[in-house]
């Protein structure tokens, strides 16, 4: 067995890591439900997540992705009013 510490030094050093540093975006059921569900009704995130049963951190991804693509319209929650989102016009 190696030195732990000479390990940990060696592997700080690193910069051949895997991936580019972005999110793939979701593909599976879970995002696809996710996008069915976003209609022209608004919705907040947990409407989203009840209709769907998807994981609360693939409808945050795929809710990025869409808004990026300019696929869905946000209206910005204040206070204790949470954001909803509907598909763009």
């Amino acid at each position: 067995m190696t030195d732990p510490i000479a390990w940990t030094v060696e592997q700080v050093g690193r910069t051949n890591l895997p991936g580019d540093g972005r999110i793939d975006p979701p593909v599976g059921r879970g995002a696809l439900a996710v996008r069915n569900a976003v209609i022209s009704t608004w919705r907040t995130r947990a409407d989203i997540a009840e209709i769907t049963g998807a994981a609360q951190n693939t409808i945050a991804i795929e809710l990025r992705r869409m808004e990026a693509a300019g696929e869905i319209e946000v209206e910005r929650g204040t206070g204790k009013r949470p954001d909803r989102y509907r598909r763009a016009r």
